[in-house]
């Protein structure tokens, strides 16, 4: 399920019972009543933060999914060059 999609009801919303729970958190519930009391711009700016953060780390998430590979070989190909004494202290490069 994506991040503003409530189309599906996750599992994470049963309870050990099996019954479904509040999809918010109390904290989460109070935040949106504190939200509600702004200005229909203020919630708008708020909305469209949390939707852009939610993407963003969505996106994030994806990245580093899609580029657990190439990371690894180029942390090989770090610490081989480090073995081989090809590295200096960071301190010395600035």
């Amino acid at each position: 399920m994506k991040y503003g999609d409530a189309s599906e009801v996750s599992t994470s919303h049963l309870n050990t019972i099996g019954v479904i729970r509040p999809v918010m958190t109390d904290l989460l519930e109070k935040a949106f009543a504190e939200a509600a009391r702004l200005s229909d711009a203020e919630q708008d700016m708020l909305a469209r933060t949390l939707l852009e953060d939610w993407a963003a780390e969505e996106k994030w998430d994806e990245t580093l999914a899609n580029s657990q590979d190439k990371l690894a070989a180029l942390a090989d190909e770090a610490l081989t060059e480090f073995e081989q004494g090809e590295t200096r202290p960071l301190d010395e490069s600035l």
